[in-house]
């Protein structure tokens, strides 16, 4: 018999696993050899692992329809149906949400699921005598050649031995940090029209203001503050969460504020643009100058 098509209706109720696989097996032979097998089944796994089309229907209509990993990854149009997720793609999602496994993948099988996995990222790091297998630890940014998927990471890790030099192996958990900029405008050549492209066209989210004097000036013209004190920790905070801020200051302490960023660069190591308006003339939308990169140019 070689039957050009074959149609089925739940073809794996009742039977126990061994009797389900002997039916898969004859059913794989019969489609490896052309014969196109129809399936009608409540059976989500079975459609997710071994369908190549699937219909979806409820109340006698069909209400979709597409490749498994399309149509079950529908939430809505399988809870529609009264279906859930096929086993496999649940465990997935959720090792994925777990961030063990790399994403945007749909697995049929458990070989499928492992392949997804991410390895273990493992590190030798001296640890304080205190520190017990299954602690955690902070081991702040990292950045070069230990940081691997972004410019700069914040590491978190837990010990899982530890040796008796000292020494542990940690496991490493990794958060990309996108460092933002931040811009010191020098109030004692203040524009308000200034400002407001710089506000704009500069896309600053975080704007701080140091001294008496640009504090009043952005009060009388209305320029929002988010920050008047410890306004250059606070905006170096905000860089490092990937932020553009603005610093409102004049005389002297726009020297101590690029003094202060600068340190604090060359201590971590950790890199963002800092800039300062009006120190020069002429002024274009914001460039770095060739000879002195930490003076930004704005025209308008």
């Amino acid at each position: 018999m070689e039957p050009k098509v074959i149609i089925l209706d739940e073809p794996l109720s009742n039977l126990d696993p061994i009797g389900a696989d002997e039916i898969m097996d004859l059913l794989n032979e019969f489609n490896q050899f052309g014969t196109t097998i129809i399936i009608s089944t409540h059976d989500v796994d079975l459609a997710y692992r071994w369908s190549d089309y699937v219909y979806i229907m409820s109340n006698s209509k069909l209400i979709g329809q597409g490749t498994p990993a399309q149509v079950f990854k529908e939430q809505e149009l399988l809870k529609k149906a009264g279906h859930r997720q096929p086993t496999t793609l649940e465990i997935y999602h959720e090792i994925e949400r777990r961030g063990l496994a790399y994403g945007k993948n749909s697995p049929k099988t458990i070989p499928e699921i492992v392949s997804t996995l991410k390895p273990l990222d493992l590190m030798w790091v001296d640890v304080p005598p205190k520190i017990k297998e299954g602690d955690s630890l902070n081991l702040e940014v990292m950045y070069g050649e230990y940081a691997t998927q972004s410019p700069y990471e914040a590491i978190n890790a837990t010990v899982l031995h530890i040796h008796p030099d000292g020494r542990a192996i940690v496991e490493l958990k990794r958060k990309g940090i996108k460092a933002g900029r931040v811009l010191v405008y020098d109030t004692d050549n203040y524009s308000l029209e200034e400002i407001r492209q710089i506000l704009k066209e500069g896309e600053m989210v975080f704007v701080g203001a140091m001294g008496k004097k640009s504090k009043n000036l952005a009060d009388q013209d209305g320029v929002r503050l988010d920050v008047t004190s410890g306004v250059i920790d606070k905006s170096i905070l905000m860089a490092l969460c990937g932020k553009r801020c603005l610093i409102l200051t004049a005389g002297g302490m726009v020297d101590h504020a690029l003094k202060r960023i600068r340190e604090y660069v060359e201590k971590s190591g950790i890199e963002f643009t800092v800039g300062v308006f009006n120190r020069e003339d002429s002024c274009k939308l914001v460039e770095d100058t060739d000879d002195r990169p930490e003076i930004l140019k704005l025209q308008l």
